[in-house]
């Protein structure tokens, strides 16, 4: 396969790097395109009514922070590791406050 810049940059939209993740999100903000817009390779696989389940691929862990910083409005579905490392970062954040 050749290397081809313009999909790497799709995925590559945050600081952090590391691996290439593909997640599934529910996402029930204001407007979708929030999602749509920072993550090019995002597209909506179904809607009912303004919650939106999203798939996207994005390199690294600046992926989860981006995600948190969207509050509830997103819940990330799969994989089960990604929403792991998600409940496990939300666990270190209440943990400062406690």
């Amino acid at each position: 396969k050749r290397f081809m810049e313009g999909e790497f940059r799709k995925r590559t939209q945050f600081m952090y790097a590391g691996d290439l993740k593909r997640v599934r999100l529910k996402y029930t903000g204001n407007s979708v395109d929030v999602i749509l817009d920072r993550l090019p390779t995002a597209e909506i696989v179904s809607q009912n009514g303004n919650v939106y389940e999203i798939s996207a691929e994005a390199y690294g862990k600046g992926l989860l922070m981006w995600l948190l910083s969207q509050g509830n409005a997103v819940e990330v579905l799969a994989p089960q590791s990604v929403r792991e490392e998600m409940k496990e970062m939300l666990r270190e954040m209440v943990g400062k406050y406690e």
